[in-house]
């Protein structure tokens, strides 16, 4: 799961990097982030979102599972 979203979002970084929109790859970024982590939660039948932001911090998903 994580090579295919790595793959769309290698797709998206090449095509705002022609222009300087760092505002819009932050959003994307952050819309990764949070649909990785709820994937995450659902897989591990964690409760609440806080549960899913302690275990899967953005540390854990660009380090340990290899997020782009």
């Amino acid at each position: 799961m994580i090579g295919e979203v790595n793959q769309a979002l290698r797709g998206w970084s090449g095509y705002f990097h022609y222009r300087n929109c760092s505002k819009v790859l932050g959003r994307v970024k952050t819309h990764a982030e949070e649909r990785m982590r709820t994937q995450l939660r659902r897989r591990h039948k964690l409760q609440s979102r806080a549960q899913g932001y302690i275990r899967f911090s953005n540390a854990h998903l660009y380090d340990h599972l290899g997020l782009f």
